[in-house]
């Protein structure tokens, strides 16, 4: 596994930059690869804390966007777009799903059908 990011939310205020910098570095001596990160430009308050405490500033982190690799998902789950409605609703009840990816006659991503 790759190293792991650790952040908080988009206006990086004290408590979650120092709550990064804290659970990176426990994790990081419990045995994992992780670096804390900041989605934000930091404010005076948080700056005054981390340079009193002499603690670097955390990188920046410009995309935290989801990808298709990063989700656990039901491999080979997924309902031809001819199928109807009432076909895709049996198949997500049998299959405990919420969700299913719809494809065309290739197997290639044409869209999501939810139940939500």
């Amino acid at each position: 596994m790759g190293e792991i990011y650790v952040f908080g939310h988009k206006k990086p205020d004290t408590d979650t930059v120092t709550s990064s910098i804290a659970l990176s570095y426990l994790k990081n001596k419990l045995g994992f690869k992780t670096k804390p990160m900041i989605l934000g430009e930091i404010n005076n308050e948080t700056k005054f804390v981390l340079d009193y405490f002499n603690v670097p500033v955390p990188q920046y982190l410009n995309d935290v966007k989801l990808q298709i690799k990063d989700l656990n998902y039901h491999k080979n789950c997924f309902i031809h777009e001819d199928s109807s409605l009432g076909k895709a609703y049996d198949y997500m009840t049998d299959m405990n799903i919420t969700g299913v990816p719809i494809v065309d006659k290739e197997n290639k991503f044409e869209g999501i059908l939810t139940s939500k």
